[in-house]
């Protein structure tokens, strides 16, 4: 990961690089900015693992949260079928009973001319 942050900083600082030799090693001499640049990379990269990190938790939390809002849509669904046919069975009931409401003996017409031709029949039956 060193490698990789200072060669960032190689590219980066181009003209201010110079290579050099120091201790039977091979290297480069950096401008102090641009140390300092390759200093603050070096001691972010952990945080920067630690907010992958916690992104990829957070992903994982929000994939659950989908599943269970997926079944939370399916239980609603089973819901809704459970009323629609609930509401179903009772709009059945209620046209029956209107149906027997609405019978043609039960139709004020009818029980008007019955009562008539009682009240008829009773006077007639009375003299």
């Amino acid at each position: 990961m060193a490698f990789v942050l200072s060669s960032c900083g190689v590219a980066y600082a181009d003209d201010v690089a110079v290579p050099m030799h120091h201790d039977g090693k091979d290297g480069v001499w950096f401008v102090l900015e641009e140390a300092q640049r390759l200093n603050v990379l070096a001691r972010l990269a952990p945080l920067k693992d630690t907010k992958i990190e916690l992104l990829d938790e957070q992903l994982k939390l929000a994939k659950m949260e989908i599943v269970n809002v997926r079944i939370a849509v399916d239980a609603s669904k089973e819901l809704v079928d459970l009323w629609e046919s609930t509401a179903r069975k009772i709009e059945k009931r209620a046209d029956a009973a209107q149906a027997k409401l609405d019978a043609w003996y039960r139709q004020p017409v009818i029980l008007f001319t019955v009562g008539a031709l009682v009240g008829m029949a009773a006077a007639v039956a009375v003299q």
